[in-house]
């Protein structure tokens, strides 16, 4: 058992910072990155405290983590089968965790963050880290569904058409070694864990833009992986769709092809709202989001309502836009049948947060919709008011959950009226 408040830690963020300011060699690299991502991993926020307090030692700590992943990344591909290839995955896998603890740490606690000059280089460094992970990212997924890197989704089984991304097939050397495949792979997980953070909290349209050509391996990743991965993919989707999803609300319809120019420069705008849109992610999380209502456990509720931040803002900002489609998730909504009250606890106020979310989403989908297609829906409006009032007079946990369902069937009500 792990001690809650280990008198030690200080002591352990020396060693790192002693190991790190050394001129390590590669055996020290390694025992510095994953001593700190351990620390890290177990003590959240004392360690952060210690590893990432103002000063020199942890400005080198994150420089030297973020120049690894620079130098490593380009010829990391061709060593997938290699013997090597599991201890290079780890260690990188364990810098991107530090790069994600060190990003977390300036957000929570800005106060102990380093000083301006080194913040600058620091922002600097990380935008040409998290770049060439973009790139490797494209690359590494591009193998694992097509054999070669590069090649377009309209040359792939399944793809360029808007429906769902297919899933990564297992090539030779994922056959020959399940651990590197790239649903299970750490690197890739801790790498779209750390990219999805810097996206959400850093205003860098660059950096989205890239990202956003990556938009059919967020949403096949997320259609085929793990819940990890689904947590990582919604984050980078937050990130990416943020800049458009502040737009007017008469945007121009998603192009017709969802592939964003991948050599756009910095200076070129790329919607990712209508990317993912193009790429069929409306319908990638709503099938999610519609699973997790039939059985939602806290842990997939909180998933729920992460899916539904990114569609929420999408969806009120393309008003009439995929409006078939879109209604077609209305209609399954209307569909659910509430369940019998929950006892109480933290997780039930977390299911609850999640239907009402649900709700909040059918609305604004009903809301941007013409009055003539509404009439059409008029039965699924009917049965989606039913459910807010059930849920309404189960007396919510909590006042703001009250308030949102009024808003709710406010809303419905005037839609009625003018359909």
């Amino acid at each position: 058992m792990l001690p809650l408040q280990p008198t030690w830690l200080p002591s352990a963020a020396g060693l790192v910072h002693r190991l790190a300011s050394g001129k390590p060699a590669p055996a020290a690299r390694d025992a510095y990155t994953q001593a700190a991502a351990a620390l890290l991993h177990h003590y959240p926020s004392a360690a952060a405290q210690q590893l990432f307090a103002p000063g020199p030692a942890a400005f080198l700590l994150v420089s030297l983590v973020l120049a690894d992943v620079r130098a490593s990344l380009p010829g990391l591909l061709a060593r997938l089968n290699s013997p090597d290839y599991a201890d290079a995955s780890a260690r990188l896998a364990a810098a991107y965790d530090v790069l994600s603890s060190f990003v977390a740490h300036l957000v929570s606690a800005p106060d102990t963050a380093l000083a301006p000059d080194h913040l600058l280089k620091l922002r600097a460094a990380v935008a040409d880290a998290l770049s060439a992970t973009v790139g490797h990212l494209r690359e590494r997924f591009d193998a694992s569904v097509a054999g070669a890197a590069g090649l377009h989704p309209d040359a792939r089984s399944g793809g360029g058409d808007g429906a769902a991304p297919p899933a990564p097939l297992a090539l030779a050397w994922d056959a020959s070694s399940p651990a590197h495949a790239i649903g299970t792979d750490p690197l890739v997980l801790a790498a779209l864990r750390a990219l999805g953070l810097w996206l959400r909290e850093d205003d860098a349209p660059a950096l989205r833009a890239e990202a956003a050509g990556l938009m059919d391996v967020f949403l096949a990743l997320y259609a085929s992986g793990a819940p990890p991965f689904r947590d990582a993919v919604l984050v980078a989707l937050e990130g990416v769709t943020a800049a458009s999803a502040d737009d007017e609300d008469d945007a121009p319809a998603p192009p017709a092809d969802p592939d964003p120019d991948l050599d756009a420069g910095p200076d070129d705008a790329v919607d990712g709202a209508h990317v993912f849109l193009g790429h069929g992610g409306f319908a990638v999380l709503t099938a999610d989001v519609l699973a997790i209502l039939r059985a939602p456990g806290p842990g997939e509720a909180a998933r729920g309502i992460e899916a539904v931040r990114v569609l929420l803002p999408i969806v009120e900002a393309s008003a009439g836009a995929g409006e078939e489609e879109w209604l077609s998730f209305v209609r399954a909504v209307a569909g659910w049948g509430v369940p019998a009250a929950d006892d109480g606890g933290e997780s039930v106020t977390v299911v609850d947060d999640f239907r009402i979310a649900v709700l909040q989403l059918a609305t604004a989908v009903l809301e941007g919709a013409p009055p003539g297609v509404r009439r059409r829906y008029a039965r699924a409006v009917s049965a989606v008011v039913g459910i807010a009032e059930q849920l309404r007079r189960r007396e919510p946990s909590a006042p703001e959950q009250t308030e949102e369902l009024d808003d709710v069937l406010a809303t419905l009500a005037e839609l009625r009226m003018d359909a």
